[in-house]
């Protein structure tokens, strides 16, 4: 990529960094993309439990962290943790700048989730520097669904305001676009999320004896809690159907958050199910795989865009069973031709059973899927607008 002038971002996350999940593969790999592209990059956040330094360098940028103690019982209840984290992390972004960041040039701010928005608009009062708000969640229309009346109406008025006062928003999908407008923000720039495809690509199969079925996700969303359920319920199923040896492998994290009965269930069958907590290198374990699922319950509501592990499943080209919840977003995606799509997950197991005992082959729809991502979903490629938009400023 041509080198640019020396662009400096800050990028403030409500999340501990690194961490695998979705926000925080989406920020390492934006931050990759503009260190490459010549920008000088930070990423502010918060230093939960107080385990990793409050300084330190990584791949070409820095990473600076507010120690914010977050309770382990509150952490089990995402909104109610993240507006804590976010108060917190707000109070001690007074502390951080003129420790740190006063001495660093600051000329745009990408604030991830509307959780990020506070510290970011108080560093913009300092700096001058111009507020991008990063793929918005929409927590008062989620909070309203759940029954949360009073809260949602809160939560939206606090985003009216915030939102007025930032300058542009990316979004990545039409959801997030229209929920960021209707509130007042100016949804500028579109970055879907997309995938590593050097990092993420075909691997050898170590696991010979048995099939392997293979799901990942994080425990902070109530959807992905109930897609481990449904993981289960197709294991079980399975079971009932054939004798044909196989292992679903989940890698989830904090696995603290999964609820006791749902780990206790899972702890039954510990002959077909492996629970790994969250890896530093998924795509290997996703190399070990023989086929991989999205089983996302019918209705659930998506927030963020493409999905991360659908793009990268089909990046280590692995055969991909969805739910229409799992892949909703990739657009250009043609079901039966990228990825094979259930109604439900219960709908998976036929299919998952013509795999396991007719040997069904599912490699041409792995390869396309494949190369429909590597043409795609690239970081580089999907991050292009952003880099552009940087320019102008």
């Amino acid at each position: 990529m041509k080198e640019i002038a020396r662009t400096h971002i800050l990028i403030i996350t409500y999340n501990d960094y690194p961490v695998y999940e979705g926000l925080g593969v989406r920020i390492e790999n934006l931050a990759q993309v503009y260190t490459k592209s010549g920008y000088k990059v930070i990423i502010f956040a918060p230093n939960i439990e107080n385990k990793r330094e409050r300084k330190e360098e990584l791949n070409g940028y820095k990473v600076m962290r507010a120690i914010i103690p977050v309770p382990k019982w509150l952490l089990r209840y995402r909104i109610p943790a993240r507006a804590y984290s976010m108060l917190l992390q707000t109070l001690l972004t007074f502390f951080v700048y003129f420790k740190y960041l006063r001495k660093e040039r600051i000329d745009v701010i990408q604030a991830e989730h509307v959780y990020s928005i506070p510290p970011a608009l108080i560093i913009k009062a300092f700096t001058g520097a111009r507020v991008f708000v990063d793929d918005i969640i929409t927590v008062s229309d989620m909070l309203r669904s759940q029954g949360n009346t009073i809260i949602s109406r809160l939560f939206m008025f606090m985003e009216k305001t915030l939102f007025r006062m930032c300058d542009e928003f990316t979004y990545t999908s039409d959801v997030c676009r229209d929920y960021c407008e209707k509130r007042g923000g100016r949804a500028t720039v579109f970055v879907p999320n997309g995938v590593d495809c050097s990092r993420f690509i075909p691997g050898y199969k170590k696991e010979k004896d048995k099939k392997v079925i293979f799901f990942n996700c994080s425990t902070y969303s109530s959807q992905n809690i109930d897609a481990i359920k449904n993981f289960l319920l197709i294991g079980r199923l399975l079971r009932k159907q054939t004798d044909i040896p196989f292992i679903l492998h989940l890698i989830s994290s904090p696995i603290h958050n999964i609820p006791v009965t749902l780990m206790e269930e899972i702890k039954k069958e510990n002959e077909w199910f492996l629970l790994e907590e969250g890896v530093p290198d998924i795509a290997s374990r996703i190399s070990n795989a023989d086929i991989t699922v999205l089983p996302y319950s019918p209705g659930h509501h998506l927030t963020g865009g493409v999905r991360l592990k659908a793009l990268e499943y089909m990046a280590c080209g692995k055969p991909v069973l969805s739910t229409p919840e799992g892949v909703e977003g990739i657009n250009g995606l043609i079901p039966g031709k990228h990825a094979v799509v259930t109604k439900t997950p219960e709908e998976m197991v036929s299919l998952l059973l013509d795999f396991l005992e007719s040997d069904r082959d599912f490699n041409p729809i792995a390869i396309d899927g494949r190369n429909f991502v590597k043409e795609n979903f690239d970081w580089e490629r999907v991050a292009t607008p952003m880099l552009e938009r940087l320019k102008n400023i």
